[in-house]
């Protein structure tokens, strides 16, 4: 949980509108605000299905900045490309 979440929506509304669309997303299993809400984030099962995700959260509003990544782990044998 973050507890700047409540604070940071009464600053910028948008926020929440942000985490729904992220919650609701196909595969997201978790939403969150980063910090103080620079950004949000949503957690889902593999690169795919994040970039399924991050495509469509673009194409339903083209003026926020969305992007699909994922982790590295820190075992080199483990890295996905």
């Amino acid at each position: 949980r973050n507890d700047l979440t409540d604070a940071a929506i009464g600053v910028s509304p948008i926020i929440a509108d942000v985490l729904q669309a992220l919650a609701v997303s196909d595969g997201c299993r978790l939403a969150r605000l980063s910090g103080s809400g620079g950004t949000c984030f949503g957690l889902f099962p593999d690169r795919a299905v994040a970039a399924r995700a991050a495509e469509l959260l673009y194409r339903q509003n083209p003026d926020w900045w969305v992007v699909a990544t994922g982790f590295l782990s820190a075992t080199p044998e483990l890295r996905v490309a």
